[in-house]
């Protein structure tokens, strides 16, 4: 896979390293049984830092050559995030959803590890994300320590680097299914757990667009001191679009929606430490 070839051929390679380290991603969808497979699914997400070598700039360019085109861009104040979206004007393909930690909003200490990893790094942003023979180099697991502590999405990106964070299936993927609370049940009732508690899902058919997500799962990683501890990796999300009056499938995506999504990956919250 290069970033050179059909987008089409991005999203297998995509998700065999998704699922090397989220393999409930796999069980879900042999649960579920969606059709299309993963180049039929509604959205990919992609995180990476704003430094120099990794932004989403450099990721941009590739993308958009590929025939998607930019349908948002969004910003996540709390989080210090800045995201856009693109989808492909002549192929169903998978919608990609890119969000950057806007590094330059953090103390020195955090802007110090930032850096540091974006100078330890091979390979820029492109080769990383497309070329599966250029691999990350994690964080510390001190350094993963010191960035926990100020943000999640930063502590992710420097353990497990610029990838995609989730597949997300689309409801009309699915058959026998009246709701995405249905899907949400028959999840829950076969072990999985969802972000949101109470209130998984997030959206309504007014504002066009539901989504819910497992909780990512915790797997046994390596950083690159050596040492091994159990983070969250990845989850799967679950996407239904609504027509507007015109008839228009909304193609977009909400911040609200999002900036709780992102919770699915959380550390820091009680509710999600098992």
């Amino acid at each position: 896979m290069t970033s050179e070839g059909d987008a089409g051929d991005w999203f297998k390679p995509w998700w065999d390293a998704y699922v090397d380290i989220a393999p409930n991603a796999e069980r879900a969808l042999a649960l579920l049984r969606p059709s299309g497979g993963v180049c039929g699914m509604d959205h990919v997400a992609i995180r990476t830092y704003a430094t120099p070598r990794l932004e989403m700039r450099r990721l941009e360019s590739v993308i958009e050559r590929a025939g998607y085109v930019k349908t948002g861009t969004y910003d996540f104040k709390e989080k210090r995030l800045r995201a856009a979206s693109y989808s492909h004007r002549s192929s169903p393909l998978p919608r990609i959803f890119v969000s950057e930690l806007i590094v330059n909003t953090f103390g020195n200490e955090v802007q110090e590890i930032i850096e540091r990893c974006d100078a330890r790094q091979e390979h820029d942003a492109a080769d990383l994300l497309w070329n599966p023979r250029c691999s990350w180099r994690s964080i510390s697991s001190d350094e993963f320590e010191v960035l926990l502590a100020e943000s999640e999405y930063a502590a992710w990106v420097g353990a497990y680097g610029l990838r995609v964070n989730h597949f997300t299936v689309g409801f009309e993927q699915l058959s026998g299914y009246h709701s995405l609370g249905e899907v949400n049940r028959h999840l829950q009732e076969n072990g999985f757990r969802l972000n949101g508690g109470k209130q998984a899902i997030q959206g309504s058919e007014g504002g066009l667009f539901e989504q819910s997500s497992t909780v990512a799962e915790l797997v046994d990683w390596t950083f690159g001191d050596g040492e091994v501890r159990r983070v969250r990796s990845c989850y799967v999300e679950f996407a239904r679009r609504y027509q507007d009056k015109s008839g228009l499938l909304f193609d977009g995506f909400v911040t609200s929606h999002a900036d709780n999504i992102f919770e699915s990956t959380d550390m820091k919250r009680s509710d999600l430490l098992k």
